[in-house]
């Protein structure tokens, strides 16, 4: 689906010299919350599993619906959170790394990316997890369909030359070239081949 991309005032040289990062549960508060009052249903990245339980902590004080999964989650108690997301009773996951990659809820509408991602396949990952289609539930209010995500990117990674916007082409290789945006590969095929010495 389309995503919009909110990111922090505070660019990533600036959060890594004076060791800042922007609160993204409140601007999770600010921006996520339907007309009709309730969530739309989110994923926050943390750094630390302790960020995360402070995370939720504060998402739940706040009336949403949210639980922490790491590592340390039983696999009991992640399919009980895992089912309730996606009946709409939870509105909030946190976690540091655990559902970036093989955990694929349709109905993720929020990535709140609070935790930095130097490499653009572990920035995609996350990303991921909310720019997939859902039809929506019918007669869950909750989980309508989604037709747009939302990036909450607090470490401003977006802003990286390597990871450009979520939606943008890409051009993948074996040859060691790595993930690249399309239009770097589109621009270098442009240029005139270098006269032999």
């Amino acid at each position: 689906v389309r995503c919009d991309v909110v990111r922090s005032d505070i660019s990533r040289k600036d959060q890594k010299k004076d060791k800042v990062r922007p609160d993204g549960v409140a601007k999770y508060l600010e921006l996520a919350r339907r007309a009709d009052g309730t969530w739309r249903p989110g994923i926050h990245f943390e750094v630390t599993v302790e960020a995360c339980e402070l995370a939720a902590q504060r998402y739940n004080e706040a009336g949403v619906r949210a639980v922490v999964i790491s590592a340390n989650t039983s696999d009991e108690d992640r399919e009980k959170y895992f089912g309730q997301y996606a009946r709409g009773e939870l509105d909030m996951l946190c976690s540091p790394t655990v559902l970036a990659e093989g955990f694929d809820a349709t109905c993720a509408e929020v990535c709140v990316l609070r935790r930095s991602t130097d490499h653009v396949g572990d920035a995609m990952q996350r990303w991921g997890r909310v720019l997939r289609p859902f039809a929506g539930i019918e007669g869950v209010q909750c989980r309508p369909r989604k037709d747009r995500a939302l990036l909450i990117d607090i470490c401003n990674c977006t802003t990286k030359k390597s990871h450009g916007m979520p939606t943008d082409d890409r051009a993948y290789s074996l040859e060691g070239k790595g993930i690249r945006l399309q239009a770097e590969v589109d621009e270098e095929a442009e240029k005139p081949a270098l006269p032999a010495p």
